[in-house]
């Protein structure tokens, strides 16, 4: 006669629901410090007290979109190293966030986060995989491509009122530009573009946010708040208005491009200098150009200017290696 095999006892199932809950919350932490490329439980954890502090609704958004991509991919049966990485909660943390941001929140709002987040996730593993033959990161382009998409079909719907007015960072001209040297090179600026990550703005949250970096990482923290000043100082410089300047919408794309080609995907040897520089400086140009193409169809350019130009340095580096 066959022994029937032992049932796992009460006491064993809650020490295993409690290790893949305390997998699960470590996930999302490390997830949110993606966002800044920062695998560090530490470091999420400041960036969502940030987020938090500033708006308690967008930390919510926050939560449950990194919450959603990190299940979706379970769910889909993603390795475990990634899960643990945060590899598929960022893109979907950042989604959470940015439709709160640009959408009433309602109970179909947070659907559509639910949704896109997840959607978010199946476009990291799409990317991951897409762009290995050209060994690129997806970086936040799935959070830009879900988010982009869901502000679209939510301006079709009747759920959400149209609103044309979701565009932010229009370079106003000339006419408002500011000297160089000054607010551009604020320390109140400065923070707010590493804000500006997150769609925050305020010393308090900006402070947060460069914490939690150095406390990953001196060399990253060091870069985004560099970033973060010289992508201020190419703003004012092109004619930038005071209003993008001083809410720190020339400085976040410029400090992710800093982190991505100075830290991260650092060029071997010293070149690695010339072309994170050179990315920073590219940025506001590719965030003035993004920003023109989609006003007309009322969209913000989230991070697409850092997505392409760190894509642009990351190609081009490999071409001149191998040339």
């Amino acid at each position: 006669m066959a022994t029937p095999e032992p049932t796992a006892t009460p006491v064993a199932f809650h020490v295993q629901a409690t290790r893949a809950l305390r997998e699960l919350l470590d996930g999302c932490l490390r997830g949110i410090g993606q966002v800044m490329f920062q695998e560090h439980r530490r470091s999420g954890l400041l960036f969502l007290i940030a987020v938090g502090w500033t708006s308690p609704l967008h930390g919510g958004g926050l939560v449950a979109g990194t919450l959603a991509g990190t299940l979706a991919a379970q769910a889909f049966g993603a390795e475990r190293a990634a899960l643990r990485a945060g590899i598929f909660g960022f893109n979907g943390g950042l989604v959470g966030v940015g439709l709160l941001c640009f959408l009433p929140a309602t109970i179909w709002t947070w659907l559509l986060v639910l949704l896109a987040a997840t959607a978010a996730s199946v476009l990291t593993a799409a990317l991951r995989r897409g762009l290995r033959h050209h060994d690129l990161p997806p970086l936040t382009a799935p959070f830009v491509v879900a988010t982009l998409v869901a502000l679209l079909a939510a301006a079709h719907w009747a759920r959400w009122p149209s609103d044309p007015s979701l565009a932010a960072g229009t370079p106003d001209g000339a006419s408002n530009a500011i000297d160089a040297t000054g607010l551009a090179l604020g320390g109140e600026a400065v923070l707010n573009g590493l804000a500006q990550v997150f769609f925050q703005k305020g010393l308090v949250a900006g402070a947060l946010i460069a914490i939690g970096l150095l406390v990953a990482s001196l060399r990253a923290g060091a870069l985004a708040i560099s970033g973060s000043a010289l992508g201020m100082l190419a703003g004012a410089a092109l004619g930038a208005s005071k209003a993008d300047l001083a809410a720190g919408l020339y400085g976040y794309n410029a400090a992710l491009v800093a982190v991505a080609l100075g830290s991260v995907f650092a060029a071997p040897g010293r070149a690695w200098l010339g072309y994170t520089g050179l990315g920073v400086l590219l940025t506001p140009l590719a965030s003035a150009a993004v920003t023109f193409a989609l006003t007309p169809w009322g969209l913000p350019a989230l991070t697409l200017p850092f997505v392409l130009v760190t894509w642009l340095l990351m190609l081009a580096e490999k071409g001149f290696r191998r040339s």
